[in-house]
């Protein structure tokens, strides 16, 4: 009795060294198994994967002795299944190590294509404002200063699409970030940006465009060509800036200088409308003709009419000269020569000028014109009427005189 007793202890002890054995050898597998994935993730050469590689076949070779036991363990997965996984999660961070260096390369050429582009957009917006505060102003200095803003503007857009080239290039898949990201990814688009100069290259060229806004004096097409550029760079960002406001959630450094991109694509936009209603402003003033502040299509339409209806008021207390030469500037000079062909519909097709307005206003032109100049009846319709009426007195004339004499023969019978 005493012996079988001996025997069942011996059993019992051998069952159990043998589970913390099977034990053991699954939390050793599922511990370098685990060191290997995280390693996968931090893998940024072909290095790295290529030794990550040998580590993962060294691991499938010490464990092959117990995959019976690690099928069991590791249920549903198994263990062939379980490194099939690992090789696909190391194959994938190879084609990201791939394209990493890649884009490397190609945004180490950025940067220097957009400092050389900084560069010369400085010189040249430095020659710009010595050309305007100079006092001359012959034909040469102003064809020199009409060149020099063409280059400018060209420059300008070369460096933004080079800017926004970057943008494409590097945040294909940052735009697609989760709403949880976890720190490694995190630092992954930290080290992007920071080798970039993303931030300050973005602020640059907003700033930039700006800065050309203010040394020129612009034109309908000019404010055309810059709002589109204002749009599509806004678009752009606007890809971008949401996604990068998740990844900065806790980096309050680099948070702030996503909400400051978000305000210079605000006063850039500002800035194209301040422009355009001080455009045209000018170009009355430039004629002494003074109108009330507008700076909304509505304001604009008002400032007319108080303008329009004050001359028609005091047409006739004023000279006829002077009303007739008030009304050839205003509407001859600016109106038909400048605003009409040019701004308002510029004005029309980025909505700062409703229908209702154009028609308000061209109501308003004709019926001052029709105050300083009324219509006449037109000299042809005068000229059929006096034809009519003396072919009229004509045929009577005609046809009246044999009756006078037939009457005559009458009275002498």
């Amino acid at each position: 009795m005493k012996t079988l007793l001996i025997i069942v202890m011996f059993c019992l002890v051998n069952g159990l060294n043998f589970a913390q054995s099977d034990f053991e050898i699954k939390q050793n597998f599922l511990t370098k198994y685990k060191q290997i994935e995280i390693s996968i993730e931090y893998a940024n050469n072909e290095a790295d994967c290529a030794s990550l590689a040998g580590q993962i076949e060294e691991l499938k070779a010490e464990f092959s002795s117990h995959s019976v036991m690690l099928d069991n363990a590791l249920y549903p997965d198994d263990f062939n299944n379980t490194f099939a996984k690992l090789n696909k999660k190391l194959s994938i961070r190879r084609t990201d190590v791939s394209q990493i260096i890649d884009l490397k390369v190609q945004v180490s050429v950025l940067n220097d294509q957009l400092l050389k582009l900084n560069q010369e957009n400085s010189e040249l917006m430095s020659q710009v404002q010595t050309l305007r505060r100079s006092s001359e102003r012959s034909a040469k200095s102003i064809d020199s200063l009409k060149n020099l803003l063409r280059r400018l503007s060209a420059k300008l857009k070369e460096r933004d699409d080079l800017v926004m080239g970057m943008v494409d290039s590097l945040f294909q898949q940052i735009t697609v970030i989760p709403a949880s990201v976890n720190d490694y990814e995190s630092n992954g688009v930290f080290k992007k940006i920071a080798s970039t100069n993303f931030f300050e290259n973005i602020k640059r060229s907003v700033n930039d465009n700006m800065k050309f806004m203010r040394v020129i004096k612009l034109t309908a097409d000019d404010l055309s060509q810059i709002r589109d550029q204002h749009k599509e760079l806004s678009s752009r960002w606007q890809k971008v800036g949401p996604s990068l406001a998740k990844v900065y959630l806790q980096n309050k450094q680099q948070a702030s200088e996503v909400t400051q991109i978000n305000e210079l694509f605000a006063n850039w936009n500002k800035e194209i409308y301040n422009q355009v209603w001080g455009r045209v402003n000018e170009l009355f003033s430039k004629k002494n003709i003074h109108l009330l502040d507008f700076k909304t299509g509505e304001e604009f339409t008002n400032s007319i009419t108080s303008f329009v209806q004050y001359e028609i008021k005091n047409y006739g207390v004023k000279s006829q000269d002077e009303s007739s030469k008030n009304f050839s500037m205003f509407v001859d000079s600016v109106w038909f020569k400048e605003i009409e062909p040019s701004w308002i519909p510029y004005l029309m097709n980025n909505k700062m000028l409703s229908e209702a307005n154009k028609d308000s206003l061209d109501s308003q032109i004709k019926m001052w014109k029709e105050k300083v100049s009324p219509s006449q009846f037109p000299l042809w319709i005068i000229y059929v009427v006096v034809g009519v009426i003396m072919v009229t007195v004509l045929s009577i004339v005609l046809f009246r005189k044999p009756v006078k004499v037939e009457d005559d023969k009458l009275e002498s019978n």
